[in-house]
């Protein structure tokens, strides 16, 4: 079936006047993919810097107002990313529960990587009371660095990790390795003796980004990717072990960038490979665009049309014939070695050019939107790699991208933004 259509279209001018240009969209109904449901997955993130997600509405038991859970509930999400980012490589899991042994009962406040303050108040009981309620499948991210970095022994940090599973899924009274605490007891003592059943757990954030990679080089005192792609290799089969030894069934997310051009030579090892499912991939886009830089930026004035087309031109990779993708060569390298594609963050972000006059009615939101439309189709074309997707920012108060805004109270201002 082909169905063709006349549809008028806003266009800008120069002079910031807007008319009615016609344009001819052809839709035709060709299967190209399964579409797996996931790809319209949330992240519910807890970052320290500038944002801190949940927490700022969060009362002193941990609970999200029922406003905003009523949000949630009408956003019908079937996957949400939990509780970090970058952060997840600088936190302890324990200090996001209660009864941690050999601390007080409490919970600390923790620093993240930046060195601000986030309370804890919304921990892992309380998120995956609220997944449970709402039925969100979950991908919980645990600390690798701990391990790459040596910042512990690998079979410690293995180990620690491990942890977190155990205390989301194994049943009271399991058997788990040796080392391993008790803490579906102490997930009992929480006041949650049956297990979460957790399906999906990421190995660290971003590995290519920020002071990651400059804290493995640090470690280890080399940048010569042989040696690192070694390390890395070891690290990943200790966590997936030590992981799968408490929960066999547990599916595993590494990066699919690694730094240093590791991945080239970690990503087709057999034995990563088998125990592995899913490579990750990140996109923030379309980026900075606060100022025009060049040879001569003295003469360069930007049209209200070129803001535009600039902040909707989302996610800017395209195939051979012009059309939209979500990600280029490293993904499809790495699906092409049997792994499934996670989008574990993604999201419109503009950096936009504050002042910018786009027209009368006319805003960066509405350019956003078709920017996060056009990612959405670029998911969609390339569904038969990608198997979940998770936008963020789903619930905070200081950047602009979430999806459901609160102001500095945590009073519920908005929902769905983009």
């Amino acid at each position: 079936m082909l169905v063709s259509v006349m549809l008028p279209i806003l266009s800008m001018t120069s002079g910031n006047r807007c008319q009615q240009d016609p344009i001819r969209i052809t839709v035709i109904a060709k299967e190209l993919h399964a579409v797996d449901s996931r790809l319209f997955g949330q992240f519910l993130e807890r970052p320290s810097w500038g944002e801190t997600g949940p927490e700022i509405a969060a009362g002193d038991d941990g609970a999200l107002p029922e406003e905003i859970v009523e949000a949630l509930r009408a956003m019908r999400i079937p996957i949400v990313r939990f509780p970090g980012g970058t952060d997840s490589d600088y936190i302890d899991w324990t200090d996001m529960i209660s009864h941690a042994p050999g601390r007080a009962p409490e919970r600390p406040r923790t620093t993240g990587h930046t060195g601000r303050a986030v309370t804890n108040r919304f921990g892992y009981d309380e998120y995956l009371c609220l997944a449970t309620a709402l039925g969100w499948e979950s991908i919980l991210v645990v600390n690798l660095l701990d391990g790459l970095a040596r910042r512990k022994s690998l079979a410690e940090a293995a180990r620690h990790a491990a942890g977190l599973v155990a205390y989301v899924n194994a049943q009271q009274g399991a058997a788990l390795p040796a080392g391993v605490p008790d803490w579906p007891a102490v997930r009992a003592r929480n006041g949650h003796p049956a297990p979460y059943g957790v399906k999906t757990i990421q190995l660290g954030n971003e590995w290519w980004c920020g002071r990651f990679p400059q804290d493995v080089r640090a470690a280890l005192g080399t940048d010569d990717p042989a040696q690192l792609a070694s390390w890395y290799r070891e690290c990943i089969i200790a966590y997936a072990d030590a992981i799968h030894a408490v929960d066999p069934d547990v599916e595993l997310i590494i990066d699919g960038v690694m730094g240093f051009g590791v991945e080239r030579l970690v990503l087709p090892d057999p034995e990563v490979r088998a125990r592995v499912r899913y490579a990750a991939f990140h996109a923030y886009a379309p980026g900075p665009m606060a100022e025009v830089t060049g040879n001569d930026t003295t003469t360069v004035m930007l049209r209200p049309s070129d803001w535009w087309l600039a902040w909707a031109a989302t996610p800017g990779e395209y195939d051979a014939d012009g059309r939209c993708l979500a990600f280029s060569e490293p993904m499809i390298y790495a699906h092409g070695l049997g792994y499934d594609i996670a989008a574990t963050e993604w999201n419109w972000n503009g950096w936009r050019g504050h002042g910018v006059d786009l027209g009368p009615g006319v805003t960066w939101r509405q350019a956003a939107a078709v920017g996060v439309g056009g990612f959405l189709n670029g998911l969609l074309r390339q569904a038969n790699a990608i198997r979940i997707a998770n936008q963020s920012m789903l619930v905070g108060h200081g950047w602009e991208i979430a999806a459901i805004k609160l102001d500095q109270t945590g009073t519920l201002l908005y929902r769905n933004a983009q």
